[in-house]
């Protein structure tokens, strides 16, 4: 049990909770360390050639924060996608955002 609930009432509870991925696009090449080190990946960037840094979240906007406090400390370009739960686990992506941190 999670906090007095099921698994599966946990489960519930979250799937319609809004989750993010946060892409750091153009991340200097010095700063792999550091975002492997918060959980971001290497991925294809959705609608591009290119791949960046990604990473899943509840808060993008303090990743963003991080992001600019870190990583783009000479400003950089953060793309900010909603993942809503139909799909989570498809290849379909909607940015909703870009962010100059």
């Amino acid at each position: 049990m999670l906090d007095g609930r099921t698994g599966l009432g946990f489960l519930f509870a979250n799937a319609n909770r809004p989750h993010f991925r946060v892409w750091a696009t153009g991340a200097p090449y010095a700063t792999k360390g550091l975002l492997k080190a918060r959980g971001y990946e290497w991925r294809d960037v959705p609608g591009s050639e290119d791949k960046a840094w990604r990473i899943e979240t509840i808060d993008p906007d303090g990743e963003c924060d991080f992001l600019g406090a870190e990583v783009f400390t000479r400003g950089g370009t953060v793309l900010v996608e909603e993942v809503r739960s139909v799909q989570r686990f498809t290849p379909r992506h909607e940015i909703i955002k870009t962010v100059h941190v």
